[in-house]
């Protein structure tokens, strides 16, 4: 094997680790939001009042966003429907984006609760930026192939295994 087949098949390796790797980042970031948000609601819930948000739908949303995080979160991790998911995690972040910096705009001050009690931190210019910067990650990702470490890999090599007329079964013909 020569050194550029090496470097080659080392770059591809590298390649996939990092998309693993990311993948499972961005998914466990909304997981992580999820799960510490539906154990510490009052701070998500706190922000999402001071947003002029009605109170009688406070709730609703509150519970909306966490279903919604705990999904695409769940979906990103284990890599199934690999590209929706990442999308729709990439919808997520620019939204957050999108909350945060109409609560800065609206003078909002305070912790938005994203992660319960467990990281608390005053919103700024900084949250908007790295939730845009999330999103585009996600985005990049969703426009490659499905990661070998995903439950797309695994379900489409299943069906090209099924419909591969060498692995048919074939029973004897009776008399």
């Amino acid at each position: 094997m020569s050194n550029s087949m090496m470097i080659v098949m080392f770059r591809d390796k590298t390649r996939e680790i990092l998309r693993f790797g990311c993948r499972i980042t961005l998914g466990g970031v909304l997981l992580f939001a999820a799960v510490s948000k539906f154990v510490w609601p009052a701070e998500a819930v706190a922000f999402l009042s001071r947003l002029l948000i009605p109170t009688d739908i406070v709730n609703s949303v509150y519970y909306v966003i966490v279903f919604l995080e705990l999904l695409v979160g769940v979906l990103c991790v284990m890599g199934i429907l690999s590209s929706h998911s990442l999308r729709s995690a990439s919808f997520l972040y620019v939204c957050f984006s999108v909350i945060i910096a109409y609560a800065l705009l609206s003078r909002v001050s305070g912790s938005c609760g994203c992660f319960g009690n467990v990281v608390t931190s005053d919103i700024s210019i900084l949250s908007v930026v790295r939730n845009l910067f999330l999103s585009l990650a996600a985005l990049g990702l969703s426009r490659a192939k499905p990661h070998p470490y995903s439950v797309d890999n695994l379900v489409s090599r299943f069906i090209s295994q099924v419909g591969d007329p060498r692995n048919q079964v074939h029973l004897p013909e009776r008399a």
